[in-house]
């Protein structure tokens, strides 16, 4: 090998080693922490070293030239990762591109693949360096440089296998080696730089540890200070180097110093001596401190030394001192205190007990410890604390509990209130359960007994309404028992109000009420008391008087008011109630005056007429021309005291609620029309010129068809224009009906106008109630059942009654009756009786027992029928049917004997072909169902009208010809 060879190698050699020096100094250990620029940077070094590699070849001969790129760049791949490697891939390829020459292709690739393989290296082998590193590197170089003979097959053909023939050798044999040799050297530095690193932390770690410890730590040798930490400066007063190179004795108390100079010598010479112990070391200002010393030899520079930890244990002893003070003291609380004090480990045995305990027990503490509660205990009660004992150490919290237990040295029982508390050593082990029980019977005892007291009270308050409050004139807050929130009706369990919330419940009209009570009150007045009202929610009000007394501080200004709160809201309104019954009772006496009154006017005015002139007229000649009158005059009186009969009736059904209604079809024009023409005819419109009556009735009337009672209909009619004209001197009347469309639906609605004396207002709301009349003070015709009796009929047909009215001007009443149209109106022209009829062919049986009302029905039949028998009551009825059946019965229903009803019922089922009309003097509606169901054919309420009889046999016979 000539010398520029050598020169080459040499040199390609150090360039090596500067590329490992460089992996050493910027790379190794600080590899994951390197940033981009880094990276770039050390690319580009790499790229230098490689460019330098490249420019200190060597020729083998002519034309064969060598250089240990390869190895630095698959070297790098491995050590230093792809970023830098890439970039002197780069480097070197640029460099060998700008050299050019027949080998540059295999140049870039032999460039290319050393890289790459390095780098696939390092990624696809991480691991490759802990186990058989040399092998490692040998596959590598071998890889590595097989794939740069591989790279030949880019030279020109003519020099291919003679350079290949030339290189192979050193490729596979020196090269592989250069691999190894490289690596090993950086993966030996890697080991230098870890190995640097641990004694650098090591070291690290011991000053941290030396400076960081809480004691004073000292070095002697020789006795003198050779090294001190920081904290020398807090135990002892001097700085670092005031104690650095001086005798250590010095520092110690005078008369502990002969004693830790004998120590001192004993463990220099070998022998054994105290290593941790207290002392006394005298403190820069002065003061003496008490210490514990720990020493241990070590070798410092190369010979001997004492190393001393320091530890000031001042605190610890004066600590230590209470301790054992309040252990005393714990010692004398625990075996003074009354309550009952135990300690039992976590398996039940007794640990310890302080005196009560034993009390309870009867037996001395010796002989308690070890044993469990059921050496002393019924099994019952011992289970029961054993329980209880397990649910406190599973819960690991105190639990409390009541238990009742017997003294053992007097046999007195007591109520206990016992806490358990889990007890743990100073290392946090379960040591086992504190049991503290205080007696707590007395207590017990009078809490029941306050318990009870309170239930009572409270239902006392709640009986009585009544509740106490404490109102406090600083806080302006009222506190309050449950019974006062529920009077103020306040959320339940709220005890406490603001005074002004509170007078936001008074009534509007009594707040200034309260509020002068509460304000007014003088210096040396006690007691007060108001009445005021509450005003609730959905305006409901109760009454309520509070009573209170004022508590007055030492200046004589009230501080304090407390007292009751009464709702009297009951007792209020039983006396509004029993006012009003009394005023009712007045009033109602009032008005069962003025009844009798117009009672006994209503009905001895025409019974005086009918007597007077029935006596009159027997007096009179058959042919005498006031007879007629006579008979009229009687007629009318008649029918006025029925009236009242009929109105009393109507008045007591309507009030029993046995009223009945029959609607049937009729016509709103035609009941008017009857109405007007009866009321046209009466005196108090024939003889009074200055009064006109009218009936106004809307377009197409006759059309109007109503499903109703038209009896009752025109019943209200009659009474409204009765009313009417009894108040209505001069002016008009006027009668009338219209259609009326309501959201309820469509009604007929009929009025009756007056222009009389009007309703003043004040009797509006009495108008309508029974034996009322809008002038009471002096008499006028009637008994004041008119009106209620329509209110009462018209509100059962389905529609309302009003008025409208003014004082003087007159008044209109109007009703509503609703509007059902019939589907088959009735037809015109219905036959009707006419008192001329005959029935000469007709047997009747009148069955009366009355021989006046008998002889009125034959004498107004006699001379319309063929035959007329008398039977006195039902017996003789049935008898005289025994032997003929006539063609009609005249039934009277109240009969002595047998009653019409129990006839009735005993023919029942025996074929009598006889018809049947009833007559009755109860004159009730509902009566003529009853009646036609029993099995009469027809009826005829007393006092009976001829021209209803004929009607009514003619209905019954069918065969009536007028």
């Amino acid at each position: 090998m000539n010398n520029s060879i050598v020169v080459a190698l040499l040199q390609n050699t150090a360039i090596l080693l500067a590329f490992s020096m460089l992996y050493d100094y910027l790379w190794v250990g600080e590899e994951n922490s390197k940033k981009l620029s880094d990276k770039l940077i050390t690319g580009i070094i790499l790229g230098a070293i490689g460019i330098i590699l490249m420019l200190s070849q060597w020729t083998m001969k002519p034309g064969l030239v060598f250089d240990t790129r390869s190895v630095m760049l698959s070297i790098s791949g491995v050590f230093f990762g792809l970023v830098p490697t890439v970039i002197a891939m780069l480097a070197t390829g640029i460099f060998r591109i700008l050299e050019g020459g027949e080998g540059m292709w295999m140049g870039i690739a032999v460039i290319i693949t050393s890289g790459t393989v390095g780098i696939l290296w390092r990624n696809l082998r991480p691991n490759w360096f802990c186990n058989n590193q040399l092998l490692e590197l040998l596959a590598l170089g071998v890889t590595v440089h097989l794939a740069m003979l591989g790279c030949s097959v880019l030279l020109p053909a003519e020099i291919r296998w003679h350079t290949l023939s030339e290189i192979a050798l050193p490729l596979l044999t020196v090269y592989p080696i250069g691999n190894v040799l490289l690596g090993k050297l950086m993966l030996k530095q890697n080991q230098n730089w870890q190995t640097r690193n641990a004694l650098h932390e090591s070291e690290e770690k011991y000053r941290t540890l030396v400076e960081g410890a809480g004691d004073t730590i000292v070095i002697l040798q020789d006795g003198l200070v050779r090294f001190a930490n920081h904290m020398i400066s807090s135990a002892f007063g001097y700085g670092r180097n005031e104690v650095l190179n001086q005798n250590f004795l010095e520092f110690i108390a005078p008369g502990e110093r002969s004693r830790l100079e004998q120590y001192y010598i004993a463990r220099t010479t070998g022998k054994d001596a105290p290593t941790n112990y207290e002392t006394v070391i005298q403190h820069k200002d002065g003061r003496l401190i008490t210490v514990e010393l720990t020493a241990s030899t070590l070798n410092y520079n190369g010979r001997l030394a004492h190393m001393m930890f320091v530890r000031d244990i001042t605190e610890r002893k004066e600590a230590k001192l209470r301790l054992e003070n309040e252990r005393q003291q714990l010692k004398t609380l625990f075996e003074t205190i009354p309550d009952l004090i135990w300690l039992k480990h976590k398996d039940g045995r007794f640990i310890s007990c302080n005196h009560e305990f034993e009390r309870l027990l009867g037996v001395p503490v010796e002989d308690l410890i070890g044993k469990t509660d059921y050496d002393f205990f019924p099994t019952d009660l011992a289970n029961f604390f054993r329980e209880k004992d397990k649910a406190t150490i599973e819960a690991n919290e105190a639990q409390t509990n009541l238990e009742w237990v017997t003294y053992a040295d007097d046999g007195h029982e007591a109520l206990f209130e016992t806490v358990k508390t889990p007890m743990y050593d100073s290392e946090g082990n379960l040591i086992g359960v504190l049991g503290v029980a205080r007696n707590v019977t007395d207590f017990y005892r009078t809490q029941e007994a306050l318990k009870e007291s309170e239930r009572k009270l409270k239902e006392a308050q709640t009986l009585a309404q009544i509740g106490h409050w404490d109102f406090i004139l600083a806080s302006q807050k009222m506190h309050f028992s449950e019974a006062i929130g529920n009077i103020l009706e306040i959320e339940s369990g709220n005890t406490e109000i603001p005074f002004d919330a509170f007078m936001k419940l008074v009534h509007p009209d009594d707040r200034n009420k309260v509020e002068r009570s509460f304000a007014s009150v003088k210096i040396g007045k006690k007691y007060s008391e108001v009445k005021f009202r509450l005003l609730l929610e959905n305006d409901r009000i109760k009454h309520l008087e509070q009573r209170y007394v004022t508590e007055y501080n030492q200046e004589g200004k009230p501080v304090k008011r407390h007292g009751t709160l009464q709702d009297i809201t009951r007792e209020v309104q039983t006396g509004i109630e029993l006012l009003q019954a009394k005023e009712k009772a007045e009033e109602s006496d009032r008005l069962k005056s003025i009844f009798l009154a117009n009672m006994s006017h209503e009905i001895r005015t025409p019974m005086n007429a009918i007597m007077g002139f029935s006596n009159l007229l027997s007096e009179l000649e058959p042919d005498d021309p006031e007879r007629d009158n006579f008979i009229e005059i009687i007629q009318n009186s008649s029918k006025r005291l029925l009236q009242i009969i009929n109105d009393i009736v109507d008045i007591s059904k309507i009030e029993a609620g046995q009223f009945r209604i029959y609607k049937v079809d009729c016509q709103p024009a035609k009941l008017l029309r009857n109405s007007y023409l009866t009321f046209e005819k009466s005196e108090s419109i024939i003889n009074n010129a200055d009064l006109q009556f009218k009936l106004e009735l809307p377009p197409d009337a006759e059309k109007v068809h109503l499903q109703t009672d038209a009896i009752r209909v025109q019943q209200v009619v009659d009474n409204l224009l009765s009313n009417a004209l009894k108040f209505t001197l001069k002016g008009q009347i006027t009668v009338g009906f219209n259609l009326k469309q309501t959201i309820d639906g469509e009604f007929v609605e009929f009025y009756v106008k007056d222009t009389g004396v009007g309703i003043p207002p004040e009797k509006a709301e009495v108008i309508f109630e029974r034996f009322r009349q809008v002038d009471e003070n002096r008499h006028h015709e009637g008994a004041g059942l008119g009106l209620s009796i329509s209110k009462g009929i018209v509100e059962l047909l389905g529609g309302s009654i009003w008025f409208t009215s003014h004082a003087g001007a007159g008044t209109t009443f109007s009703f509503t009756v609703p509007y059902q149209t019939i589907q088959h109106p009735l037809l015109q022209g219905e036959k009707t009786a006419d008192s001329k009829g005959e029935f000469q062919d007709l047997s009747i049986i009148i069955a009366e027992d009355d021989r006046n009302s008998y002889m009125y029905l034959r004498e107004i039949l006699r001379n319309r029928v063929g035959e007329i028998k008398h039977a006195s009551n039902g017996q003789v009825l049935m008898n005289m049917l025994e032997d003929n059946q006539p063609d009609l019965i005249l039934l009277d229903i109240d009969m002595p004997v047998k009653s019409g009803y129990e006839f009735l019922q005993e023919i029942k089922g025996k074929g009598l072909t006889t018809r049947i009309i009833a007559q009755t003097a109860y004159a009730m509606l509902e009566e003529r169902d009853l009646l036609l169901e029993a099995g009469c054919h027809g009826y005829i309420a007393k006092p009976v009208k001829k021209e209803e009889l004929y009607q009514a046999i003619a209905d019954v016979m069918g065969n009536y010809h007028p």
